[in-house]
């Protein structure tokens, strides 16, 4: 079995949803609970290299009228321009029709050690990851 091969198939299985932009993959990980906030998963910035938590709003069953929609929205971007040392940084958010749910990115604070976070990333096809992200890991290190 070649590692290629695996690592193709370990992505497959690892990676469920993708932002419309592509920037952002959503895990098939949940992570613990927030009031408020339907269901949280791990994700992977693909551009910057680091990890995310992909969280999910659902939409009451009855739709919102686009007034509101927009307005929602746009306070999503508002507090994606904020800037604090004591917040979580908000990165995207967009409105999924079809499954009637807003999703929105944040940074995630992982605990764990390097080892930790390299097994993680070699579940993923390496050839995928570009080089500027390697690099970065690499000045993290």
């Amino acid at each position: 079995m070649s590692l290629e091969g695996s690592a193709t198939s370990d992505e497959e299985e690892t990676y469920k949803e993708e932002s419309p932009c592509g920037r952002w993959h959503r895990r098939n990980v949940k992570l613990n609970d927030v009031p408020g906030i339907d269901m949280l998963y791990q994700g992977m910035d693909m551009e910057e290299g680091v990890e995310v938590v992909w969280n999910e709003l659902n939409i009451p069953t009855v739709p919102l009228d686009d007034e509101n929609l927009t307005k929602l929205l746009e306070k999503l971007q508002k507090l994606a321009k904020l800037e604090h040392p004591n917040m979580l940084k908000l990165y995207g958010s967009w409105y999924n029709a079809v499954l009637s749910k807003v999703v929105f990115i944040t940074e995630y604070y992982s605990a764990g050690s390097v080892y930790t976070f390299i097994q993680r990333r070699t579940r993923v096809n390496t050839n995928q990851i570009p080089e500027t992200v390697w690099k970065r890991w690499c000045r993290q290190v």
